[in-house]
This record gives structure tokens, sequence and C-alpha cells, in this order.
């Protein structure tokens, strides 16, 4: 099996991220009440990038780099500067019971991963080091036993995103004489080694 490739794109080009929500509708036969479901524990991700200016060999890179892949086979993209969270973040409430709970990224640094726990009522952090695991493939966070009710879970870490270029995955255009526009799509996929 060939390895799994990444695609580096230097910082500084246009680069937009849409998160997607999978929501299902059950109607219930009453004058139009729907109940709402998401499908996944989390959104996933889909990249547009605008490329310009590119010399002709760059813009050849990427379009063998696309004829390799196309859009069935999965490569890993660092996104930035969508690669980093920086700050702490909550990305879950505790209840006492829980101890598994999803951040919105996979694909996690493990070694960037810092996690802390807020008191709601008095604004206290405490770091934590031990009494959990992380996952980070499928980011995932496994507690020994559940965190205090009314704390806020944060975290800050660096990721990379798996992709495939979506269906109009690359799009190129000469607008002046040897210098090129290259536009990208490409869509977050679940799928882990």
């Amino acid at each position: 099996m060939p390895p799994l490739r990444t695609l580096v794109i230097t910082p500084g080009f246009d680069i937009t991220r849409t998160s997607v929500t999978q929501v299902n509708a059950v109607n219930f036969d009453t004058a139009g009440t729907v109940q709402l479901f998401n499908r996944g524990s989390r959104p996933s991700y889909q990249f547009a990038y605008k490329l310009e200016p590119l010399f002709r060999k760059e813009k050849e890179q990427l379009e063998f780099f696309h004829a390799e892949h196309q859009g069935a086979k999965s490569f890993m993209c660092e996104c930035h500067p969508y690669n980093t969270v920086e700050n702490y973040q909550r990305f879950a409430w505790a209840d006492g019971s829980r101890t598994q709970f999803f951040l919105p990224n996979r694909y996690l640094g493990a070694s960037s991963f810092s996690l802390q726990s807020r008191n709601v009522l008095t604004q206290a952090t405490s770091i934590w080091s031990t009494a959990y695991s992380l996952m980070p493939t499928p980011g995932i966070i496994l507690f020994a036993s559940a965190p205090s009710s009314g704390h806020d879970l944060e975290a800050r870490y660096a990721c990379q995103y798996r992709v495939v270029f979506e269906a109009g995955g690359i799009k190129s255009t000469e607008w002046a004489r040897g210098v090129y526009r290259v536009e990208l799509n490409l869509q977050e996929v679940f799928i882990f080694d």
C-alpha cells in the first residue's frame, strides 16, 4: 500500500473552511412538527483554496498530485491556518457521569495537546496532565473517571485533516503569461487506519 501523502500549501493564500453539519429530520405527522438529530458527534469540514500567483512548475505539481489522488484516494492536509487551536477553547461540559468526549478535530498532534477544566461558577482552571488518555486519530478523550459536574472542558492543540478532492476538485487558469491561478476544493473524510 502506498504511503499516505501530505499536501502542504504555503500560508498566505486564500482559504475558506466551511463546517458541514449532517442533520436528519423525523417528521411527526402533525402539522409540520419535526425532530432534528445530528448524524455525527462533530462537523466535517470543506476547504476551498485560491492559490495565486503560481508559476507553471507549482501548478503542474498540484495537477499531478490531483491526478494521482483524484476523488477516491485520501491524503493529509495541514489546511493552515485551521490546523491549530492556539488558545484554550471549550469543547464539552462535564456532567459528572460521561467519561468519553469528542474534540472538534481529528488527527491531533499528541505532543501539542493540552487539556484544562474550568469551574463554571468560580472560573478557576485546572490543567490535566494525567487521568485521561487521548486517541489522537479520531480525536477522542477518555477519562479514567468522569470529570466533576459543572466544569467546562477546554483544549488547545495542532491537527491535520484527512481529505479528498471534491468532484470539481481543481481548476487552473493562466491569467498572465506563465502565471497561474489554481482553485482547490477539498472535503474531509473519516477513514482511520
